[in-house]
């Protein structure tokens, strides 16, 4: 976990967990709310794993606490560059720029007004070529909610969650890379991805 101090990111708790349910991470929250009691943070971004997120909005997001949950923009658009290369649209969009800049803004819209990406993305639907439709199926589900008779589903992450029109009006950062840079940092002295504990403590 890390926070900004003074501009800078800076890594403060670590934590080795045995899973990624939302009951450890339940656990995690817990365990350091009981070590900080004033651990109330205004602004809390991260990936878009669902478990995670679900355990900060149950802790900070209450009639007490009033925090805002935002994932990370640079994973929103990697989420719908792995969509587009499941598909089978990878070469696609290294080989075709006026493809790429066509998927490009798909992830664009997290920075429309927030009353306003349901109806961007309606338009843009309507403005891609069909090849984009699977890519845009995805995106819907995901990320907007499908039309309903009485409004728009619940989509698996909500709108709010990676609109980034008011963190940009508001100069905040928009991704967490300069915290994946420091994990990075990690995995390079350990040479790999998911270092043991007995590797961790000779570090």
């Amino acid at each position: 976990m890390h926070v900004v101090y003074r501009n800078a990111v800076l890594p403060v708790v670590f934590a080795l967990l045995p899973n990624k349910t939302e009951q450890t991470y339940r656990r995690l929250i817990n365990k350091l709310s009981k070590l900080c009691p004033s651990w109330n943070p205004k602004s809390i971004m991260m990936d878009f794993e669902k478990a995670v997120m679900n355990a900060f909005a149950e802790k900070f997001i209450t009639t007490t606490n009033q925090s805002t949950i935002s994932g990370c923009f640079f994973h929103l658009r990697q989420s719908i560059q792995r969509k587009a290369q499941e598909l089978g649209l990878k070469t696609n969009y290294e080989q075709d720029p006026v493809f790429a800049h066509h998927v490009n803004k798909i992830a664009a819209l997290a920075f429309l007004p927030l009353n306003d990406v349901g109806q961007g993305f309606d338009d843009l639907f309507n403005s891609l070529p069909p090849i984009l439709h699977p890519l845009l199926n995805y995106f819907e589900d995901t990320y907007v909610g499908r039309h309903r008779p009485q409004g728009r589903s619940n989509p698996l992450f909500k709108i709010e969650l990676w609109n980034m029109h008011q963190r940009t009006t508001d100069l905040l950062m928009r991704t967490n890379n300069l915290a994946e840079g420091w994990h990075h940092l990690l995995s390079s002295v350990t040479q790999c991805q998911y270092p043991t504990l007995w590797l961790l403590s000779t570090i």
